[in-house]
This record gives C-alpha cells, sequence and structure tokens, in this order.
C-alpha cells in the first residue's frame, strides 16, 4: 500500500523560519553578560613581578571603596548611589545598575599582600598585587670555565 502526502509550502517555510531565529537566538545569547549588576567585573592581568586587577567603577569616589585583604582573600566593596527621583519625572528605562556591591578573589600564595597598593583614577581602580621575590623569575647566569 502506498502512502500519498501531500506537501503544504506555508508550513515548510514556518518551520523554516522557526529553526533560524532558534540558531540566531542561541548565537546571540552566548555574547549576554553573565555577570549580575551586583558584582563588580574585574580584568587580571600578569607581569613577571605583579598580578594587576583592573576594575570600571565610574560614578563611585573612591572614599566610597573598600579594599581588604585578609587571610590570602582580596575583598573590593562599594556601593552606587541612585540618584534621587524628582518630583514630576517619570523613568522609562533604567538600565544602569545601582546599589551595594562585593567581589572577593582568592590570591595565590605568590601575592606579597603587605605590598598590595590601589589607585583610583578616571572612574578606573588599579590594584596592583606584587608577587614575592621567591614567585619572580631570575636569571641565572652561565659561567664558563
Amino acid at each position: 500500500m502506498s502512502l500519498l502526502i501531500r506537501r503544504n509550502p506555508v508550513r515548510d517555510m514556518v518551520a523554516f523560519q522557526s529553526a533560524v531565529d532558534r540558531l540566531f537566538e542561541d548565537a546571540f545569547r552566548s555574547l549576554e553578560s553573565t555577570t549580575p549588576d551586583n558584582v563588580l567585573a574585574i580584568d587580571v592581568h600578569e607581569s613577571e613581578s605583579a598580578y594587576m586587577l583592573l576594575a570600571n567603577v565610574p560614578g563611585i569616589a573612591p572614599s566610597d571603596l573598600e579594599i581588604t585583604v585578609h587571610d590570602g582573600v582580596l575583598s573590593i566593596s562599594g556601593e552606587l548611589k541612585a540618584p534621587e527621583a524628582k518630583e514630576g519625572i517619570r523613568v522609562h528605562i533604567q538600565e544602569r545598575p545601582f546599589g551595594k556591591f562585593t567581589r572577593t578573589i582568592k590570591l595565590p600564595r605568590t601575592i606579597d599582600t603587605d605590598k598590595v597598593e590601589a589607585r583610583f583614577e578616571h572612574g578606573m581602580l588599579l590594584v596592583t598585587l606584587p608577587k614575592v621575590a621567591d614567585a619572580q623569575p631570575r636569571q641565572i647566569s652561565v659561567k664558563a670555565n
């Protein structure tokens, strides 16, 4: 017995369009930020002598940042205060994050915690985490007899 199936080009086009939509949604979903608004996003770079932690903290005064090193853990916390609501003004879109934030990072044992320094310039926080002398590479000279 043979079976006759009627083709429906409209249904096929809708199914194809749906598959393409899913493909694009999945591709762009991976580009979305996975950092929650209340977590400080950081970059960490390394040189031979130190690690450098960089964080953008626009709108925050240096005095409103608290940086501590305790038991091999670096903690950075602060608060970005929301602007006061003005009478007669309605907010339509508010995407900028406000409120308290904290970021803690477990430091490698190669950090000299007594020499950690923090600088703040133009809304950028730079924390320098120097390595202990034993962890730094050293050049060995070759002697000839």
